[in-house]
């Protein structure tokens, strides 16, 4: 039922007769796809990326279908709000709340550009939230099954963007925080099975700097200064949780909306790890999902700040920042959630002003541009 949902909700944004946009980082996925399509290597040229994103290309070019690029949007839309529905699920939402939230992700803005072009971030994102969700249930349940999907996906990420790297750190950095809960012998298997899933991205880093003794390839350095690249920041998440609203990066509502955020995400953090996750039960699914969450965006939007700010690339906006969207997005629920919980025994006029506002804001979220 969710599965077909998710395929409903992303033809109410993007149907497969749309016509994907391309850029200059577009032509370069899809020359190094037609490379492999003509069953030749990837290309020495094509240098600054992981491989995967290519790979998925080459059986549209090898069958004449690059025209059709946009069904594979479609379907790795309709994949990534199956994944945020789930996810919306876990954090506590009822079923119609899910899908109402699960709408809002795919029209919102970040959704809306990355799935109409043909960039990586559209195979990224669907699988980082499939790693979010098997990682978290590893995390629960400690089974060997979810620790090879957790890995499975993590050698994926890293293996369509180096923004994946942020998942190694925050699978390291959970199951660290959680190791008092295993022995020392299941947690050096973890971090075994980490290092081994992320040997594919090392080789691939090894076979670029025999190319051109860099990993990453040639980058130039940022010219913009890094105030710049916060004012970017903070405009984005202003933008998200303000729907309809574009506020300069400057703008105070802008730097008090990316301050509350920050506020949240590491009261999240404090607030799980405050919660005991020893028993494999459906509600602590739930606190390790909020955990990875809150990890993985900070660490995200970190690596973001940090790589935008060492080599020319654009201002962190809604491209570099959507695959941390669903997760910031999940992780506001549970907090009204929580607050709902607060409320309700004793004053039922706010909880009733809360939960008002908060469908207000999902309406407003599906309906502005």
């Amino acid at each position: 039922m969710l599965a077909v949902c998710s395929l409903l909700i992303a033809a109410l944004v993007l149907t497969p007769t749309s016509t994907v946009g391309k850029t200059p980082d577009s032509y370069s996925y899809i020359k190094a796809a037609t490379n492999l399509a003509e069953g030749s290597s990837i290309g020495t040229d094509y240098r600054s990326w992981p491989p995967l994103y290519p790979m998925a290309l080459a059986p549209f070019i090898a069958l004449h279908l690059e025209s059709h690029l946009d069904v594979l949007n479609y379907l790795l839309l309709a994949a990534s709000a199956l994944a945020s529905m789930i996810m919306f699920r876990s954090f506590g939402s009822g079923l119609i709340l899910a899908m109402a939230l699960t709408v809002v992700v795919a029209h919102s803005s970040p959704m809306q550009l990355i799935f109409r072009m043909a960039w990586s971030e559209t195979l990224f994102i669907p699988l980082s939230l499939a790693w979010l969700i098997s990682w978290s249930q590893y995390l629960t349940a400690g089974k060997t099954s979810d620790l090879i999907f957790a890995c499975l996906f993590h050698a994926l990420c890293l293996a369509t963007r180096h923004a994946g790297i942020p998942i190694t750190a925050t699978m390291l950095a959970t199951i660290l925080l959680r190791a008092r809960l295993h022995s020392l012998a299941h947690l050096a298997r973890t971090i075994a099975a980490i290092a081994l899933s992320t040997v594919p991205y090392l080789i691939w880093l090894w076979r670029t700097y025999l190319i051109s003794g860099t990993t990453t390839g040639e980058r130039l350095p940022q010219p913009q200064p890094f105030w710049m690249l916060l004012s970017g920041f903070s405009a984005t998440l202003s933008h998200w949780l303000l729907p309809g609203t574009y506020l300069h990066g400057i703008n105070p509502a802008a730097i008090a909306a990316s301050l509350a955020a920050l506020a949240i995400l590491c009261f999240s953090v404090v607030h799980f790890l405050r919660i005991p996750l020893s028993e494999p039960k459906e509600r602590n699914f739930g606190v390790a999902l909020g955990l990875t969450s809150s990890v993985f965006v900070l660490g995200y939007a970190a690596f973001v700040l940090w790589a935008t700010h060492r080599t020319f690339l654009d201002v962190p906006g809604d491209r570099y920042l959507a695959p941390i969207y669903v997760p910031l997005l999940g992780l506001a629920i549970f907090g009204i959630k929580k607050a709902a919980a607060w409320l309700e025994p004793n004053h039922r006029y706010l909880w009733s002003a809360l939960f008002g506002a908060t469908w207000l804001w999902i309406v407003a979220e599906a309906i502005l541009p």
